[in-house]
């Protein structure tokens, strides 16, 4: 087989293609003979032995040379390819402009055309598989025959690697552009080489802007004069990686927001030069929602506070009240009663002794009526929400000259009953915001609106003072604040705000029954 490949030429062939250029030279000597008989069965041991596949064919496109690389590539033995067409082992898109080609090849003047020059072609197999190679070509002349060799390379596995090469990196540019967090790389002086979309989503910054610029530009001004060392200490460091939750770092928006962020850093080294890179994740929101529980916290720990110093006191008071006011009334009771005029005939002094007890116990009552006033109105059991505001409200008004206290509320609604627990939180706190308006915001005028249907109502509590902290915990002894407020709104699934009154002061609100 390999023999017939190689006979197909005449030993002339050999001896150009061995630069021996022998065509016009004399008959040469038996020693001579014998010497290029060794170097024709060399060059044919070549032929056979080399790892790429070399093609011969002649002016007519008909194959005169196959050798064994060829056989393997091609999956064709030589006796089966000599004589035929080159177009045999060529996809048929390639056939049509295959003459062109080798007929311009030849009139060129260019004696070869490197390996890979040709550009990306595709050979067949002879049972009908295509598969990519790298050609080059050359072109001889023995005796006024032109000859064409082809060297022929299987890049199959190479085209694959590749392929699996671009695939990967096409993957990787997707999970990259798909991220939700920000994957950010730069070179080893900090120069930005990798900016994708959700870096520019968090920062608010294109990707076409932040390229080659230094990665601390990206933080707030007084982090970046530290930012130089932290970046050389970690390229010195043996530490290829840090994890994502290790630290938080502080990221600056276009706009100027700074930002809350996770990172995760690690480098490596792309075409010999050292990349770093870094993925973060905004974590603003969750560091505000963590500050806010936190102060939550605080608050709840404050109120919880309030209430045992309010539970101490309420006790004391109703202790005080017991003892110095209904005890003693309870005693010049007794005391009456027993200083009373057994005969009944004295009718003077009967009547006397049972006016005094009559007096005694009409105190007595009022004593335990206000006792219970303050743990609880009573007209808010007996007569709804409207009643004890405008009761409460007078009870002030009479306190508190110079302060005007209005009840604004609607004649139907005044009348409407809502559940006990609603009705006790919104009294509460139009009473807490009351005292706050008058004893805190020196307010003058403080004016409490009810509306609201038999499905829900909502409370406003509109002072005309100087306004006071939003964000504190305004508490007097026996009071629970802002914090106690909120706290009672919550617990019946109310919503409660504080705002600016536009008209100067604040207002208070409590929201029932209204959906969210």
């Amino acid at each position: 087989m390999g023999g017939a490949s190689v006979h197909a030429l005449p030993a002339a062939w050999f001896q150009q293609e061995a630069y021996l250029h022998l065509t016009d030279m004399p008959p040469l000597p038996t020693e001579a003979q014998t010497g290029l008989s060794d170097s024709e069965a060399r060059l044919r041991a070549l032929f056979e032995s080399a790892m790429d596949g070399i093609v011969t064919i002649d002016a007519t496109q008909r194959i005169v040379l196959f050798n064994k690389a060829a056989e393997r590539m091609f999956r064709c033995e030589a006796a089966q390819a000599l004589g035929h067409p080159i177009t045999r082992f060529m996809p048929q898109r390639f056939r049509g402009q295959h003459a062109a080609h080798v007929e311009a090849f030849g009139t060129t003047g260019i004696t070869t055309r490197r390996m890979g020059s040709i550009g990306a072609i595709s050979g067949l197999r002879a049972d009908g598989e295509e598969f990519p190679i790298e050609a080059s070509i050359s072109q001889v002349e023995i005796a006024g025959q032109k000859l064409f060799t082809v060297i022929l390379r299987d890049v199959t596995e190479r085209v694959q690697n590749e392929l699996r090469l671009r695939e990967q990196q096409e993957t990787l540019a997707a999970v990259i552009d798909a991220a939700s967090d920000a994957v950010i790389s730069c070179d080893e002086e900090g120069r930005i080489v990798l900016f994708n979309p959700a870096a520019e989503r968090i920062f608010g910054r294109t990707a076409a802007s932040m390229l080659n610029q230094p990665l601390d530009s990206l933080m707030p001004e007084r982090y970046r004069s530290g930012h130089g060392a932290d970046l050389h200490g970690f390229v010195e460091s043996k530490v290829t990686r840090r994890a994502m939750g290790a630290g938080r770092v502080k990221g600056v928006r276009a706009d100027g927001e700074v930002l809350e962020l996770e990172a995760s850093i690690s480098r490596a080294v792309v075409n010999g030069k050292l990349t770093l890179t870094a993925i973060l994740r905004d974590v603003t929101q969750r560091a505000r929602a963590e500050e806010a529980l936190l102060r939550y916290q605080s608050e709840l720990s404050d109120l919880a506070q309030q209430l045992m110093h309010q539970e101490k006191e309420t006790t004391q008071r109703l202790a005080q009240a017991l003892h110095d006011q209904l005890g003693q009334t309870l005693t010049a009771i007794r005391l009456t009663f027993d200083a009373s005029p057994a005969n009944a005939q004295d009718v003077q002094a009967s009547g006397k002794a049972r006016q005094q007890l009559g007096g005694l116990i009409d105190q007595a009552i009022k004593q335990v009526r206000q006792v219970l006033v303050d743990l609880r109105p009573p007209l808010l059991d007996d007569d709804g929400l409207a009643a004890a505001l405008d009761n409460e409200l007078r009870s002030r008004d009479l306190t508190l000259p110079g302060i005007d206290l209005l009840l604004e509320v609607e004649p139907e609604v005044s009348r409407t009953r809502w559940p006990a627990d609603a009705e006790y939180a919104a009294f509460m706190v139009a009473r807490e915001a009351t005292s706050n308006a008058v004893q805190h915001a020196k307010a003058t005028l403080v004016r409490v609106v009810l509306a609201g249907d038999e499905s829900q109502f909502r409370i406003e509590v509109i002072d005309d003072g100087q306004g006071w902290p939003l964000d504190t915990q305004i508490a007097r002894p026996g009071h629970l604040g802002v914090v106690g407020m909120r706290e009672r709104a919550l617990a019946t699934g109310a919503r409660f705000s504080i705002a600016p009154n536009p008209g100067g002061g604040t207002i208070v609100r409590l929201d029932w029954g209204v959906r969210r």
